[in-house]
């Protein structure tokens, strides 16, 4: 458990894909995990699998369907950002952005 300023969270970090889908899934060292995160944030390209199949097959997944997705890529091409946000309950933003230009980002209004 992480505790960082009023923030109380527990943080799982997955170097590409393939983990992605392992844990969406539930594959692997993933089977036994007993409930899905309340948040991902992800970069647009991930080695092994793309940034896509994982958006997709978490979209697919009746328990991650509704799950809020933050998605950072370099590219600023709209039919790209177009392609990812097309997806629900996803939140594209493009790279660079600091901790502090994300956690205004993420302030509710």
């Amino acid at each position: 458990m992480v505790n960082k300023g009023h923030f109380r969270y527990e943080r799982t970090t997955l170097t590409d894909g393939a983990e992605a889908l392992a844990l969406i899934r539930r594959e692997g060292e993933y089977a036994d995990a007993t409930r899905p995160p309340g948040l991902i944030v992800m970069v647009r390209h991930l080695p092994k699998h793309g940034g896509m199949e994982v958006l997709e097959e978490i979209r697919g997944n009746a328990e991650f369907a509704d799950l809020l997705v933050v998605v950072l890529s370099s590219s600023v091409l709209p039919e790209e950002k177009n392609r990812v946000t097309a997806l629900k309950q996803i939140c594209f933003i493009s790279k660079p952005l600091d901790l502090d230009g994300f956690m205004k980002f993420c302030r509710p209004q």
